[in-house]
């Protein structure tokens, strides 16, 4: 009898500490706020990988489709011969079109006008004028990649290489093997602004490259 009496003693227990539970729990989910998805995302490592591959495709998605209609740092060219100045309606267009997208940071925007910038002054202020040549190292290859031919659908072959991550800034290299050979690959940083991943560095268009050579 003691044990009967016992065991529907520990029943009763197990079951005011269950409804207990239940009235925490229900409490607690009146309390706080629904977590929202986007949030968790942007805190776990592994979703930001998968965020800065997606953009980073996107990103050449958009340029590969817009590549023939924004050109970077068109120049003037006179007489078929000189190179005088930054086209700056071309200039302006793409710039435009950059910002508009919200795939890049406003460290990378300001860059871009910077290197237009220094394009158009070098132009305008070389004597004797510049030929109609290779004076730049966009007019050699397409800065976005280095390619100097089409490259197809190339974001769906690359290797990414050398990969890095803090909270709010990441790194990475990419490459072709038929294309960059052993190279360390193509170099693109990111920063994180306002919750989300901007691309913030693309080699090709780092002012320091051209700065070196004027």
């Amino acid at each position: 009898m003691k044990k009967i009496l016992f065991a529907l003693a520990l029943l009763v227990g197990i079951t005011g500490c269950d409804s207990g539970n239940k009235s925490t729990q229900q409490q607690s989910s009146s309390t706080f706020a629904p977590v929202d998805s986007n949030i968790i995302s942007n805190i776990t490592p592994v979703n930001d990988s998968v965020a800065i591959i997606s953009l980073l495709k996107k990103v050449y998605q958009w340029h590969n489709a817009n590549q023939d209609s924004l050109r970077d740092f068109e120049v003037v060219v006179e007489q078929d011969t000189l190179q005088t100045r930054l086209d700056q309606a071309s200039f302006d267009k793409t710039f435009y079109a950059l910002r508009k997208t919200g795939y890049f940071s406003h460290s990378f925007l300001e860059g871009y006008d910077a290197l237009g910038k220094l394009v158009d002054r070098t132009l305008v202020d070389a004597q004797p004028k510049y030929l109609n040549e290779i004076n730049f190292d966009f007019q050699d290859a397409d800065p976005w990649t280095w390619f100097q031919d089409d490259a197809g659908q190339f974001w769906n072959t690359w290797v990414i290489n050398n990969y890095h991550a803090t909270v709010n800034t990441a790194s990475l290299q990419w490459s072709l093997k038929d294309r960059l050979g052993d190279t360390q690959g193509y170099e693109v940083g990111f920063l994180k602004e306002d919750g989300q991943w901007k691309v913030d560095h693309l080699e090709g268009f780092h002012l320091a490259r051209y700065l070196e050579k004027k």
